[in-house]
Order: structure tokens, then sequence, then C-alpha cells
């Protein structure tokens, strides 16, 4: 549970109940040092439910088609990269461009370099990773349940980063692709689902976890996707963890006074 205190009114978000708990307050007062005119009770610990997100967003254009916006422009559906101009009115149309990184992530660099077989591993315990198909390199995260990654997109001449953070003390998830990030609470998800998670329809990730409290492991499957036409196979699919066994870190509970001697 999380709290917001603004002014006159409280916000407790209940997460594993799906609802935000609410109290405010409004009052009138024109004496400094006096009562207040006028004080209503407006909600005491009401519950406000959450609305329902859908995170697999669809091309803003109705039946986006690649080729097609190509050919309105009388450009060759097989250029590659496309030009400066046409890459800019592209993102732009897609409405990608308020989401692409300032900094975009660089496969030569920290976390992504070195690497091998695709992989840079800050993970310490032995995890079995599949091999990365060319263009995309990833990075498995100190806390063994998550992945960044660094893909090539080259229709648009540039990389693009994805992720999958799991955290089994907070019981959530972060899923982010470029500047998007959301982060969903492991209470409201049903393990074994497969979710996707979109950017305007074109780069996606679909994601499946099995949570195996024994062994102490998730068990993940992700893919990142790259499409460009509605109802066309995609340009890109990049499988990134098959059936991957990744190991929870061991949780601290006590947590230490804020002021020392307390």
């Amino acid at each position: 549970m999380s709290r917001i205190r603004r002014g006159c009114f409280v916000v407790d978000d209940l997460t594993a109940d799906k609802v935000y708990a609410v109290s405010m307050n409004i009052s009138v007062c024109l004496e400094s040092g006096g009562a207040c005119e006028v004080f209503t009770n407006v909600f005491q610990d009401h519950r406000l439910p959450k609305a329902e997100c859908d995170y697999n967003s669809q091309f803003v254009i109705p039946e986006f088609s690649l080729s097609e916006y190509l050919d309105e422009k009388s450009i060759p559906n097989s250029t590659v990269p496309l030009d400066v101009n046409t890459i800019a009115q592209l993102l732009h149309d897609t409405a990608l461009a308020q989401y692409m990184m300032d900094n975009v992530c660089d496969q030569t660099v920290i976390p992504y370099y070195p690497n091998d077989k695709g992989w840079n591993r800050a993970c310490e315990e032995y995890v079995e990773l599949p091999v990365l198909q060319s263009g995309t390199i990833c990075h498995l995260y100190s806390s063994c349940t998550g992945v960044t990654c660094c893909s090539s997109f080259p229709r648009i001449n540039r990389n693009v980063n994805t992720q999958l953070r799991l955290d089994p003390c907070k019981r959530q998830m972060t899923i982010g692709i470029e500047k998007l990030e959301i982060t969903i609470s492991l209470f409201g998800y049903t393990y074994g689902e497969v979710v996707k998670v979109k950017l305007h329809g074109v780069i996606g990730l679909e994601f499946k976890i099995e949570n195996l409290e024994v062994e102490r492991l998730f068990m993940v499957n992700l893919e990142i996707t790259i499409c460009m036409e509605t109802n066309g196979t995609c340009e890109t699919t990049i499988p990134v963890l098959i059936n991957t066994a990744l190991p929870k870190a061991p949780c601290e509970w006590k947590n230490d006074y804020v002021q020392a001697g307390k």
C-alpha cells in the first residue's frame, strides 16, 4: 500500500484490492486564527475502483500498413534504412516520436558490453540463457530477475530499448519500452497468463511468468516484436527468454528506524 497526502485529502493505493481509498475534506476559512466558515467531509476512506488498463495499444492510424504508407510517398518498400525526413515523419505519424529515448541505447557500452552470445550478465548465480539473434544485446541485472535489451530497428536506423524487471519482495513487475514504463502489481497478475504490451502497435513485449514458490524461481518467457503492418507478419521477432528460470533474491523484511536511535 502506498499513500499520497496533499492538503485536505489522503489517497491510499490498495494494490491488492485494485482500489484507491480516499479521504477528502473541503474547508472555507476567512480568519487565519479562527474557525473555518465551512468544513465539509466529502470522503472518508471511500473506495474508488481503478480502471482496467489496456497496455496492448494498437496503431494510432487504423489498419496501418508501412508498405501502403511508403507507396503514398513513392518510396520503395525495400528501402532500409529510410531517409532522415521520412523517419521523422513516420515516428510522428505513428506517435512513437514522443516516446523515443533522447539518448539511444548503445550496444557497444555498459551494460551491453562486453557480451557473450548476446548476453551481458551481472547476476552472480547461474542462469541458462538462450543465444540471442543478431541485432539484439541484453543485460541480465544483478537481481537475476530482470533484463534490459537494446535491439536494432533497421527501418528507422536506430536502436530501441526494452526491459522487464520482476521484484519478488515488492511483489511488482516493471515493463519498459523506450520512455514508456509501466509498473504492475504481481497481486493483479495471473501467473501463467500471456501478457502483451505494445507501444502504439509497433514495438512490443510479450511475456508469461510462472511463480515457483518452493524453488524460489520465476520461470519466464519473453519476446520482443517490431511490427509495421496491422495484418501482416512482424518485421522482427526476438525470443529473449525461453522457459528461463530466474532465481529470486532473498528479501530483507527487517528495516531500521528512519531516525537513528528511535
